[in-house]
Protein backbone atom coordinates (compact mmCIF):
# COMPACT_ATOMS: atom_id res chain seq x y z
CA UNK A 1 0.00 0.00 0.00
CA UNK A 2 1.72 3.14 -0.96
CA UNK A 3 1.48 5.89 1.51
CA UNK A 4 0.73 9.31 1.19
CA UNK A 5 1.53 12.75 3.24
CA UNK A 6 -0.88 15.94 2.88
CA UNK A 7 0.95 18.26 4.49
CA UNK A 8 2.45 19.20 1.11
CA UNK A 9 -0.92 20.59 0.14
CA UNK A 10 -1.71 23.74 0.48
CA UNK A 11 -5.90 23.64 0.64
CA UNK A 12 -8.61 21.43 1.88
CA UNK A 13 -9.46 20.96 -1.62
CA UNK A 14 -5.97 19.79 -2.48
CA UNK A 15 -5.52 17.50 0.09
CA UNK A 16 -9.14 16.10 0.34
CA UNK A 17 -8.98 15.42 -3.59
CA UNK A 18 -5.12 13.53 -2.99
CA UNK A 19 -7.11 11.75 0.01
CA UNK A 20 -9.91 10.51 -2.14
CA UNK A 21 -7.54 9.68 -5.09
CA UNK A 22 -5.80 7.34 -2.74
CA UNK A 23 -8.97 5.87 -1.60
CA UNK A 24 -9.26 5.10 -4.54
CA UNK A 25 -6.26 2.93 -5.86
CA UNK A 26 -5.86 1.51 -1.96
CA UNK A 27 -9.34 1.04 -0.51
CA UNK A 28 -12.22 1.25 -2.47
CA UNK A 29 -12.89 2.22 -6.13
CA UNK A 30 -16.52 3.01 -4.72
CA UNK A 31 -14.65 6.06 -2.60
CA UNK A 32 -15.93 9.70 -3.24
CA UNK A 33 -15.16 13.04 -2.43
CA UNK A 34 -17.57 15.79 -2.09
CA UNK A 35 -16.94 19.91 -2.50
CA UNK A 36 -18.58 21.99 0.05
CA UNK A 37 -21.43 22.72 -1.22
CA UNK A 38 -22.78 19.00 -1.34
CA UNK A 39 -21.01 17.99 1.60
CA UNK A 40 -23.62 21.03 3.14
CA UNK A 41 -26.20 19.24 1.61
CA UNK A 42 -25.47 15.65 2.88
CA UNK A 43 -25.29 17.21 6.47
CA UNK A 44 -21.17 17.35 6.68
CA UNK A 45 -21.27 20.93 7.08
CA UNK A 46 -19.15 23.02 4.72
CA UNK A 47 -16.47 21.06 4.41
CA UNK A 48 -14.65 19.30 1.04
CA UNK A 49 -15.45 15.42 2.70
CA UNK A 50 -14.36 11.91 1.25
CA UNK A 51 -16.36 9.18 1.94
CA UNK A 52 -15.03 5.47 1.96
CA UNK A 53 -17.64 2.95 3.01
CA UNK A 54 -15.08 0.24 2.67
CA UNK A 55 -12.45 2.14 5.25
CA UNK A 56 -11.54 -0.33 7.81
CA UNK A 57 -13.87 0.24 10.80
CA UNK A 58 -12.65 3.21 12.54
CA UNK A 59 -10.43 3.89 9.83
CA UNK A 60 -10.79 7.38 9.25
CA UNK A 61 -10.96 8.35 12.67
CA UNK A 62 -7.35 6.56 13.08
CA UNK A 63 -5.85 8.32 10.45
CA UNK A 64 -7.20 11.92 11.67
CA UNK A 65 -5.37 11.23 15.10
CA UNK A 66 -1.99 10.56 13.14
CA UNK A 67 -2.30 6.79 13.63
CA UNK A 68 -2.93 3.63 11.14
CA UNK A 69 -5.88 3.29 9.44
CA UNK A 70 -5.76 -0.80 10.93
CA UNK A 71 -6.33 -0.39 14.61
CA UNK A 72 -4.88 -3.95 15.16
CA UNK A 73 -0.87 -3.70 15.71
CA UNK A 74 -0.04 -7.11 13.42
CA UNK A 75 -1.62 -5.54 10.30
CA UNK A 76 0.12 -1.72 10.75
CA UNK A 77 3.03 -2.23 13.09
CA UNK A 78 1.85 1.40 13.96
CA UNK A 79 2.48 2.96 10.77
CA UNK A 80 -0.19 5.52 9.34
CA UNK A 81 -0.53 4.75 5.53
CA UNK A 82 -1.35 8.42 5.56
CA UNK A 83 0.71 11.69 6.74
CA UNK A 84 -2.35 14.04 7.73
CA UNK A 85 -0.88 16.12 11.06
CA UNK A 86 0.70 19.01 11.60
CA UNK A 87 -0.44 20.13 8.23
CA UNK A 88 -0.93 24.07 7.22
CA UNK A 89 -4.30 24.10 5.72
CA UNK A 90 -6.01 23.21 8.70
CA UNK A 91 -7.12 19.71 10.17
CA UNK A 92 -9.17 16.48 9.23
CA UNK A 93 -11.80 15.90 10.88
CA UNK A 94 -13.83 12.52 10.95
CA UNK A 95 -17.87 12.76 10.66
CA UNK A 96 -18.32 8.67 11.27
CA UNK A 97 -16.23 5.52 10.94
CA UNK A 98 -16.11 6.17 6.74
CA UNK A 99 -16.71 9.69 6.54
CA UNK A 100 -13.58 12.04 6.77
CA UNK A 101 -13.81 16.13 6.25
CA UNK A 102 -11.46 18.57 5.81
CA UNK A 103 -11.58 21.71 7.57
CA UNK A 104 -9.78 24.96 6.96
CA UNK A 105 -8.38 26.49 9.99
Amino acid sequence: MKKITLKKYKTPAGAAKAFYAWCKENVSEYAQVYPPAKAKEYGYGNNWCVMCEEMPYEGMVWLSLGESMYTEPWTSNGKPEVDMIDQDWGFAEPYNSYVLCFVKD
